[in-house]
């Protein structure tokens, strides 16, 4: 069994590496409370203007957000990856640098399918390129 794990310095992603995990101590975990999620990391994309069409799809992409969110059954948290550590409350817009989105879905293949249909996504806000979707196994 491999496990993915992401490392970041600030909102530049490092890498996402991956470990063996021993398959004795996986074994014997209880599988009755388990749940599969998927985390994305989508970072701006450096070409083009994403501070303005961020702001201009503001609307939209929190539409979309908030639908899946309602629900419970897709969106379990998402935010705004900041280029630097801010302080609340804030005195000001901060520069964003990404999205980071954690949902469940029956696949990876689903995971990407749902992050394609997001407005940022769309419209090039993202480094759609540079997003990286990892699988999470938690317990219930």
């Amino acid at each position: 069994m491999h496990a993915m794990y992401i490392r970041c310095r600030g909102a530049e992603l490092i890498r996402i590496q991956s470990l063996r995990v021993s398959t004795q101590s996986s074994a014997n975990m209880s599988q009755s409370n388990l749940q599969m999620s998927y985390c994305a990391w989508a970072p701006d994309s450096k070409v083009g203007d994403a501070v303005e069409k961020r702001k201009a799809l503001d609307s939209e992409h929190n539409e979309w957000f908030q639908a899946r969110l309602a629900d419970g059954s897709v969106l379990e948290f998402g935010g705004a990856i900041l280029a630097k550590d801010e302080k609340l409350p804030l005195t000001g817009v901060p520069d964003i640098g990404g999205t980071l989105l954690i949902f469940k879905a029956d696949s990876l293949e689903d995971a990407r399918k749902l992050i394609e249909q997001e407005p940022y996504y769309k419209a090039g806000v993202w480094d759609t390129s540079d997003i990286k979707i990892a699988p999470i196994l938690s317990r219930a």
